[in-house]
């Protein structure tokens, strides 16, 4: 018996309705003409549905697609009923109609393939999901959750799915040696700040967020470009200095290339490489030319250790007082 709340389709869907803002909910979609009653049996159906009434929902929805046949969100939401209800035989068919609706059809392909996974038809399931994708659905952290999903992840099918779902998700994974809270030293043991590094955005966006012993600080933005696939980074410190970086990974090791152009002076070029070491520290080594490239010179050395979990926590504490 299927009784957990589907959540992350929700959430699926509130995302894709705001990609899609003609989306209205029943009660307010009615056409032109329709009976007071209409509205009131829309409005019983929707509140039904937010309290999780699955059968009152269902009961709403059932009548309201009988006399609005092309009211996707009710198609969708009458679906999602008889799937929270365990009802995976009525289910299937309403998916397969809600996937109709342009505007539906990614989470109705989606919801498609999460009742045939349950239902143990494994080809039918990933053969919707794969639609899906083809459809728009992108949410690849949603298909690692999702429990109904339980009986497809040891197919040899299932990562390329997700891969095929958010090829940056997945591509983002190579820079992961990086994310943590750091303690960061220069090679003779001073202490020269700490960095907490984060993931944000379905992985898809890393977050750097710098503090020197001086207290100035600097944050930079960390993501695949869809457009070429390669990393970006995008520095900018409490000075007003910025740093662009082209970046890629090469033998396991992070090489951005850019420039450094400060608030005042002339703008630098400028490369960095962050190199994880067996140890679990990182190292980040940047050099700057005023030349052209002719020469470098060291800007920055600083080799990253992890903090302590009492460490993280005492932060934590502090940052949430």
């Amino acid at each position: 018996m299927f009784s957990s709340i589907r959540t992350g389709v929700l959430r699926t869907l509130i995302a894709f309705t705001v990609v899609a803002p003609g989306i209205s909910r029943p009660a307010q979609a009615l056409e032109p003409g329709d009976s007071k009653s209409a509205g009131q049996s829309a409005k019983a159906a929707d509140e039904a549905f937010r309290k999780q009434d699955w059968k009152g929902a269902a009961e709403g929805y059932e009548l309201i697609t009988k006399s609005e046949p092309k009211n996707g969100m009710a198609w969708y939401r009458l679906g999602f009923a008889y799937h929270n209800l365990g009802e995976y035989d009525k289910a299937i068919p309403v998916h397969k109609k809600t996937a109709e609706f342009p505007r539906f059809r990614p989470v109705g392909l989606y919801n498609l393939g999460c009742a045939l996974a349950l239902k143990g038809d494994k080809d039918a399931a990933f053969k919707a999901l794969g639609e899906a994708v083809e459809a728009g659905f992108s949410d690849a952290s949603q298909l690692e959750s999702d429990a109904d999903l339980k009986s497809l992840r040891s197919d040899d099918r299932f990562e390329p799915l997700k891969r095929r779902a958010n090829p940056i998700a997945s591509l983002v994974t190579e820079f992961d040696f990086w994310v943590g809270d750091w303690d960061v030293f220069d090679p003779q043991g001073n202490q020269l700040g700490t960095n907490r590094i984060e993931k944000v955005e379905n992985g898809c966006l890393i977050l750097e967020h710098w503090s020197n012993m001086q207290g100035n600080t600097g944050q930079s933005s960390n993501f695949i470009d869809p457009d070429d696939r390669k990393w970006k980074q995008v520095w900018v410190d409490g000075s007003g200095s910025v740093v662009r970086y082209d970046g890629e990974i090469k033998d396991g090791a992070m090489h951005f290339t850019g420039t450094h152009t400060p608030q005042r002076g002339k703008p630098a070029l400028a490369r960095g490489t962050l190199t994880p070491q067996k140890d679990g520290k990182v190292r980040h080594f940047i050099e700057h030319s005023d030349d052209n490239g002719k020469t470098w010179k060291p800007y920055f050395d600083g080799i990253y250790v992890k903090k302590s979990k009492a460490d993280q926590k005492s932060n934590t504490d502090t940052s949430s007082n």
